[in-house]
Order: C-alpha cells, then sequence, then structure tokens
C-alpha cells in the first residue's frame, strides 16, 4: 500500500526506530579534485584520506570501492603507491620500473566480510604499463576506520593525486 503525502510524522515513529543501517544506502562517501603533491619524503605519506561512517560498512557483502587517479613527476625516481585501512596495508604497488611522467590509478574494492574482516582487491596502472592486482584478506575494525591513499618517494612532486572517490555499496539496496 502506497503512504500518502504527509502522512509519517515524527509523533507517529517510535524512538530508535530510524537507525543509520536503515538509512545507509549506496553512495558516494567521498569526492575530491584538488591536486595533492607528494612531499619531499621517503615515509609514507597521506595524500588522500577517508574516514568510514559507523553503519556503511557493516554487513557482510557490503562493498567499499575506490578509485584515485594522478600523475608522477619526470623523474627517473621509481614511484610508491600505498592503499590502507585504518593501520592495515592492503596493497602496494611493487613496479620496481621507474613509471615517469605518467598518468596513474587506483581502482580497488574492499568487500566485507563479517565483524572485523574484509578481502578485496587493489589495481595500481601507470597509463596502462606495469598494471598490477594485489588480492587481500585480513582483520580490520571497520567502525571509526579510515581509508587511506599514501605514497613513499624521495622527491617533491613525484606522485601527485588529482582524483579520489569512495562509493559504498550496502547488500541490503540494490
Amino acid at each position: 500500500a502506497k503512504i500518502a503525502a504527509n502522512q509519517v510524522t515524527n509523533a507517529k515513529m517510535a524512538d530508535d526506530s530510524i537507525t543509520l543501517t536503515n538509512l545507509a544506502s549506496t553512495g558516494e562517501l567521498e569526492s575530491l579534485t584538488t591536486s595533492s603533491p607528494t612531499p619531499n619524503s621517503t615515509a609514507l605519506t597521506v595524500l588522500a584520506s577517508l574516514a568510514i561512517p559507523t553503519g556503511a560498512m557493516d554487513t557482510a557483502g557490503d562493498v567499499l570501492e575506490i578509485t584515485a587517479y594522478g600523475t608522477t613527476g619526470a623523474t627517473a625516481n621509481n614511484k610508491t603507491l600505498t592503499l590502507v585501512l585504518g593501520t592495515t596495508v592492503l596493497a602496494t604497488n611493487s613496479t620496481t620500473a621507474a613509471p615517469n611522467n605518467l598518468n596513474w590509478t587506483i581502482e580497488a574494492k574492499i568487500f566485507y566480510t563479517g565483524a572485523a574482516a574484509q578481502k578485496g582487491y587493489c589495481k595500481f596502472t601507470f597509463n596502462g604499463v606495469a598494471s598490477e592486482i594485489d588480492v587481500f584478506t585480513g582483520a580490520e575494525t571497520w567502525l571509526a576506520n579510515t581509508v587511506y591513499i599514501k605514497n613513499g618517494t624521495a622527491a617533491v612532486g613525484e606522485i601527485t593525486l588529482e582524483g579520489f572517490q569512495a562509493i559504498n555499496h550496502k547488500k541490503n539496496n540494490n
């Protein structure tokens, strides 16, 4: 049966009947298109991060889809990109040939498989060359967690992040 317009009011709803899990839907969690170049450091440095809201990933079968892209500097140095969930490194490109003056992409899907567990894959591509796919499984607590895209290169501007997007796909929302 269809509910007529303006028939559901706060007074007609039971306390705590609507939860974040009930409201959470497939949708964009984060998107940015501001350039973020690397600093002069070989330490892992955050290029982008996303806090995963409570309830966004709480049902087996929920998926977090991450896409990021950017450019690399025209140097002969190796470039390292790393995808991290909380404190767990999910994937790092192992490209040993220096990807000089190229476009790069990261495409990843993280599947929630249960409390404190996930599995998934991450694909790193430099101009369609030296493409690499890492598969991962492991324990991680999703509540109040953060996804990071980090680098570990030696010079300023070796890797520049141009865009980053994260979308959650709830299993219970088709």
